[in-house]
């Protein structure tokens, strides 16, 4: 069984036979984790193209109650995730870090955005001298630039440290392209099959 990539909007393969992924304590091949051939160049055009559009037809509130919701059905479907960690030799402790640390990413994300205007533009609060005499005045206005967030990951924390990189990106309007570490993938390809 290969682990699989969540690439164009569907779920795919790589090709050739990749490197085996095993459970710590059994040494069980769990499956194989292969990027060849995998349309990388077309899913960054695609996360640009498609998966920005999609996400700035949203504003930043409308993102944020979407970061709520999904940390909610995390939160409800957490121990899928703890069994899936269970095969990396981390101890329950340490998938609780894990898990629960990165849903409560989501939480806080999902916070912030409350905060935030309505919209996909956010003004500075403070006028900036644009003269000696303050008679000319201006003010940054930040706004999404496009483009994608790839992710390079670690094996130690496949949840909380995709989380952490995917919440503020998403609230932003960007989209997020992830590169899983491959002792771990099975546990990032669990927990993006429960976010989509």
């Amino acid at each position: 069984m290969k682990i699989k990539s969540y690439l164009l909007g569907e779920w795919r393969e790589g090709m050739g036979e990749g490197v085996a992924v095993r459970d710590a304590a059994t040494g069980e091949v769990l499956g194989f984790v292969t990027s060849e051939g995998l349309p990388l160049r077309e899913a960054v055009a695609w996360g640009r193209e498609e998966g920005g559009k999609a996400l700035l037809a949203l504003d930043f509130r409308e993102r944020g109650r979407r970061l709520r919701t999904l940390a909610q059905y995390l939160s409800e479907h957490k121990e899928e995730l703890y069994q899936l960690y269970a095969t990396t030799g981390g101890t329950r402790r340490d998938a609780w870090y894990d898990v629960d640390g990165g849903i409560g990413v989501l939480f806080a994300y999902s916070s912030l955005a409350r905060q935030l205007p309505e919209g996909n533009f956010f003004a500075e609060e403070e006028n900036l001298p644009l003269s000696k005499d303050f008679s000319f005045q201006g003010r940054h206005l930040l706004g999404p630039k496009g483009g994608i967030t790839v992710q390079i990951n670690a094996f130690n924390f496949p949840v909380w440290g995709l989380l952490e990189k995917f919440a503020p990106a998403f609230l932003a309007g960007v989209p997020t392209l992830a590169k899983a570490a491959t002792p771990t993938a099975h546990v990032a390809e669990g927990l993006v099959r429960l976010m989509l």
